[in-house]
């Protein structure tokens, strides 16, 4: 599982990108990714078997605390 705001534009992003591809050619891994909101300029290029979970949360302060409880009810 990797965890990120967005998938702007970024060196960032890029290096997730290729750890997703890496993880997605690993057909025992089932690879997640969590995104604060699922946009940005490189969304499009998540590998197809990349499971995507959108917590579609804004910038507040108290964002980070229900990206928190989000991710917790995601998970279990």
């Amino acid at each position: 599982m990797i965890i990120s705001n967005r998938l702007n534009l970024g060196g960032i992003q890029i290096k997730i990108l290729d750890i997703l591809s890496e993880l997605n050619n690993d057909k025992n891994l089932e690879p997640v990714l969590v995104l604060r909101k699922a946009e940005g300029e490189f969304l499009s290029q998540v590998p197809d078997r990349v499971k995507i979970i959108d917590l579609n949360l804004g910038e507040s302060l108290f964002s980070g605390i229900a990206m928190i409880i989000k991710l917790m009810r995601v998970i279990n």
